[in-house]
Parts: structure tokens; C-alpha cells; sequence
């Protein structure tokens, strides 16, 4: 029987139709052995490993499973090594056909790339040629995991001309009724009764926490935030947590008090979106002391502008007008 905890950290909310797509895609594969690929992408823990991985638990014993993550595998010959573990050799498709006609190899083989973006920016694209064009001669299942769709740019034509169009997003957004529905869904994995559950779901003042919650866009600020230092500051594209929160206070004084946070709230905003690849820690500097962690951007500021005007109905004016305005 799962712990309260287990249960809460395989709870799936909102993905209920992404994951009837790859359940049905790997399905269909276990059922046919027909090779195939498949590209499943959204940011980081927008929930696409934990569907994945469920799905896998639920597929036949008999299926191999390769695992092979760009962010792990420095070279070709350290990706090749993966499968090699697995007594396979992907510089030899003609033998390993060969052997599959002659009955001495026919288990189907569903490879999992994890960061598969990572393999193109280390010049490995290699590895990810060889398993998509074994999987069209091969009862080989390739799905490639990337945090975003942007990273089928980089791969080479002969690589894009190998993978299916078979793709499922993750990047959900959930409608206030949902959101709300998933917290208390969430909270029945715990070891809080029904009865209290049920009171805290028809209390206003929660209500009114959860819409905040839906409508908070402080960590769209604090990218702004970065961006407007980086704007101001030709020479600067790295900038440390304390001079952030600084900027952010200015907007909040300048343009909406309420939103008003404590240091330590902020922290753990930027410690999020360093974890959410939107900012990245500079080399060589000291990160033991929260203020004096110094970040750069890693996404386009048009990028931001773009969240920005997707929330605008639920962002309050001063707030738009702050995004829009100059450096």
C-alpha cells in the first residue's frame, strides 16, 4: 500500500489526455512491434517523467527498456556504452536485422532519451541518427524527452527526417476550477480526513488564497525584474539575488504595495526558476550565500512580454503598464 507521500508525489493532474496519448501510442507498439518514435516535451516538472514513467510500470515485463540521458552522456562513445549494457551494437543494424529474421533476436526495445537536446549541443547526434533509423527497420519504440519544442531546431535534417510526427505537450495551463479542484485533490492524499477536507473546501477565506495563488505573477515580475538590469546595464548580463530583489521592491513600492513579499519568499522564487532552467547560475562565483548568487536570463525577454500579455485579463493595470514600459 503507498505511503501518504508516495501517493502525493505520483498524484497526475491535468495531463489526463496527454497521458491516454502515450498510453495508446506504447500500447499500440507492445501490440504490433511496429518501430516508431515519439517526442514528448514541456518544461521542467510540468509532469511528462512522472506520466511516462507510470505508463512504463504498466507495460509487459517482457519489454526492454533502455535509458540513455544527454545530460549524462558526454561523447558518442559514452552513449554507445548504454547499450552496450544491453548487448547492443548500433553501429550494425544489417546484423541485428539479420539475426531478428533468423529468430535469434525479436524482444522489442522501447529506448527513453531524456534531455535529448543535450546530445545535439555536445555534436552526438550520432547516437539519436542511429536509434531513430533502427526503429524503422527494428521493433525499437524511441521516445526523445526535452524541456521544450525549440530543441528539434538544432538537430540535423538527417535526424529530423528519422522522427515521427508524433509529438504531446506538457506546458498545461489549468482554468481556476481546475486548479482549485487539483489542491484539494492533492490534499486527499494525505492523512487529512474527508470531513476536514470538505470544511476547508467550503471555506471562503481558502477560496480567496487559492484564486490569489492562480492569479500570482511574482515570479513573471522577477524575470522582469532581470530583464529591466539586464536592459539597464550594457556590460552586465549576470546580476546577484540581492540586487534583483532590490529592483523588485522598487516595482512593488512604485506600482503595487500588496505585492509586497518577504526576502525569504523571494529566494525560493528564484531558487525555483534557476531549477526551472528560466534563470542560470554564472560560473565561478560563490553559491553558498543566497544573496550574493549571481544569475543571468535563459529565456528571450519577448518571451516574458509574451506571459505577460497572455495573464493580462488577471494582471492589474499598474502591473501592465510597469511590463510595458522602458528600461
Amino acid at each position: 500500500m503507498e505511503s501518504p507521500n508516495q501517493k502525493l508525489a505520483n498524484t497526475i493532474i491535468g495531463l489526463e489526455e496527454q497521458q491516454k496519448h502515450l498510453e495508446k501510442i506504447l500500447l499500440e507498439f507492445v501490440q504490433t512491434g511496429l518501430g516508431g518514435s515519439c517526442l514528448i516535451c514541456g518544461r521542467k516538472r510540468s509532469g511528462k517523467s512522472l506520466v511516462l514513467d507510470q505508463i512504463i510500470k504498466r507495460l509487459p515485463n517482457n519489454l526492454r527498456i533502455v535509458n540513455a540521458d544527454g545530460e549524462k552522456c558526454s561523447s558518442f562513445a559514452a552513449s554507445a556504452k548504454i547499450l552496450q549494457k544491453h548487448g547492443l551494437d548500433i553501429g550494425n543494424f544489417d546484423e541485428q536485422k539479420n539475426k531478428k529474421e533468423m529468430g535469434e533476436s525479436n524482444s522489442k526495445i522501447l529506448f527513453v532519451v531524456d534531455h535529448f537536446e543535450s546530445f545535439a549541443k555536445k555534436n552526438n547526434q550520432v547516437f539519436l541518427y542511429s536509434l531513430l533509423n533502427g526503429c524503422q527497420r527494428l521493433p525499437w519504440f524511441v521516445i526523445l524527452v526535452g524541456n521544450t519544442e525549440n530543441g528539434l531546431s538544432i538537430l540535423e535534417k538527417r535526424v529530423r527526417s528519422r522522427l515521427s510526427k508524433l509529438y504531446i505537450h506538457f506546458n498545461v495551463q489549468l482554468s481556476i476550477d481546475d486548479f482549485k479542484s487539483g489542491f484539494f485533490q492533492l490534499l486527499g492524499c494525505t492523512q487529512i480526513t474527508k470531513n476536514i477536507i470538505k470544511k476547508i473546501e467550503n471555506e471562503p477565506s481558502v477560496d480567496k488564497m487559492l484564486q490569489r495563488l492562480y492569479e500570482s505573477v511574482r515570479q513573471l515580475v522577477l524575470l522582469n525584474c532581470v530583464a529591466k538590469l539586464d536592459g539597464r546595464n550594457d556590460q552586465i548580463f549576470e546580476f546577484n539575488y540581492r540586487e534583483i530583489i532590490n529592483e523588485y521592491y522598487r516595482f512593488a513600492n512604485e506600482n503595487k504595495n500588496s505585492m509586497r513579499v518577504s526576502d525569504v519568499v523571494l529566494y525560493k522564487d528564484l531558487q525555483e526558476l534557476v531549477d526551472l532552467d528560466f534563470l542560470v547560475v554564472a560560473k565561478k562565483v560563490d553559491n553558498g550565500q543566497l544573496p550574493f548568487r549571481r544569475v543571468m536570463l535563459n529565456i528571450e525577454q519577448e518571451a516574458i512580454s509574451d506571459c505577460a500579455k497572455l495573464r493580462k485579463k488577471l494582471i492589474p493595470e499598474p502591473v501592465v503598464d510597469w511590463f510595458n514600459s522602458d528600461f
